[in-house]
């Protein structure tokens, strides 16, 4: 009968001197190969006698070693990254807040350096918000813009609006934060969509101008046209909705 090889646990041993160079020449190249494909693993020593199957095990625990190392070394980049991506948009947003809330701490007290913690930064934020319109002080020196629903399910509600420049204030449907805080919120009126219109200081002049709404803004009856900025006067009266909104400036 003629005798099988187990090629499994086959060695590569020489058949001749002349196989024994070949081979060990052709270790030598694939080496070189793995070398370059594992940048600095340990390689473990290959020899004539290393099996098929040792030296396949061998290849990949090297292969899963450098994938490894690699990922690790890509984690340490992102973070850092990330970090210093927060502390950027923690100090943006602290930025914005003095330029809403004249009163605010001074910018010394509030830029995050690189040994603020963010987490506390976070908690101190989310309790930093302006003061809802609704709460402004009676006493204004006649700065700002009064607003009075008239009519429509939030009648008798009284909204004090103090818009800046590049920092309007919107009025909607919508419950969000920008319009319950700084803006008018007629959650109630379902005529009123969700971001409908803005209040905003242009040249120390107070302008309104509807962003497009489905069923418009109206002035003396007549409809706004969408995005055409209107001069706010004292006495006015807007309508949205089924809400009118008496101005007092």
């Amino acid at each position: 009968a003629t005798p099988t090889r187990d090629h499994t646990t086959e060695h590569w041993a020489p058949a001749s001197s002349s196989h024994t160079q070949e081979t060990a020449n052709h270790i030598t190249s694939i080496r070189s190969n793995e070398t370059a494909m594992v940048d600095t693993a340990i390689l473990r020593p290959l020899d004539v006698n290393m099996t098929v199957e040792e030296y396949m095990s061998n290849f990949v625990e090297l292969l899963k070693h450098n994938i490894r190392e690699k990922n690790t070394e890509t984690k340490t980049k992102l973070d850092v990254q990330l970090e210093k991506a927060k502390r950027q948009l923690l100090n943006a947003h602290r930025e914005v807040l003095i330029t809403l809330e004249p009163h605010h701490k001074s910018a010394d007290d509030i830029i995050i350096s690189k040994d603020t913690n963010i987490n506390e930064e976070l908690g101190t934020i989310q309790n930093t918000a302006v003061a809802p319109v609704e709460n402004a002080p009676e006493n204004n020196n006649n700065k700002g813009i009064q607003v009075e629903v008239m009519s429509g399910p939030h009648a008798g509600a009284k909204f004090y609006l103090d818009p800046r420049s590049r920092a309007p204030c919107f009025l909607g449907r919508s419950a969000g934060k920008k319009f319950t805080e700084r803006g008018i919120s007629l959650s109630s009126d379902l005529e009123v969509s969700t971001t409908h219109g803005k209040f905003e200081l242009k040249k120390g002049s107070y302008f309104y101008t509807d962003q497009g709404s489905t069923n418009g803004s109206y002035y003396k009856n007549v409809l706004m046209e969408p995005y055409q900025a209107l001069e706010l006067v004292s006495g006015m009266v807007l309508t949205v909705g089924t809400s009118e909104l008496k101005i007092s400036l």
